[in-house]
């Protein structure tokens, strides 16, 4: 939450994860923390934080490393 107890949804972290497309899973997580961190500013964390990143090659990826 924001100082205001606004949360931070799913809506700002689809739009954030829109610049992430090309990141590794781990800047993933940084650029997430960072800008949860920013979000809060100086209110207190409110709840636990889980972050995990997967991404989805697709069908023709998995058909090549098989």
């Amino acid at each position: 939450m924001d100082p205001a107890g606004h949360l931070y949804g799913d809506e700002r972290l689809r739009q954030l994860m829109t610049h992430c497309t090309e990141l590794a899973a781990e800047p993933v997580v940084d650029q997430i923390m960072r800008d949860v961190r920013h979000y809060a500013g100086e209110a207190e964390q409110s709840d636990d934080i889980t972050v995990l990143v997967v991404r989805y090659c697709g069908l023709e990826q998995i058909r090549k490393e098989a």
